[in-house]
């Protein structure tokens, strides 16, 4: 849904659709190393593009920090 030009949170299906993944960092960058997990940047990009940058090596990165925002609009689609 559409509320004036801001999209609307309250789809669940949109976070259904997500996978939640575990991976090992690789060498092609410095910052993080090991185990973590995370979610895969081509598929929030498909619901949220507005929380994924495609930084200038051409790797896709998740604003993490924004992903709570379509958590709660699942969460209150539920309740």
């Amino acid at each position: 849904c559409l509320v004036g030009s801001e999209m609307c949170l309250r789809d669940r299906s949109k976070v259904m659709s997500l996978d939640a993944i575990e991976f090992n960092w690789n060498d092609n960058q410095s910052t993080y190393t090991g185990h973590d997990i995370g979610l895969v940047a081509q598929q929030v990009e498909e619901v949220a593009p507005e929380i994924v940058e495609t930084r200038k090596d051409g790797y896709k990165a998740i604003k993490y920090e924004k992903v709570n925002a379509l958590l709660v609009g699942a969460l209150q689609e539920q309740l």
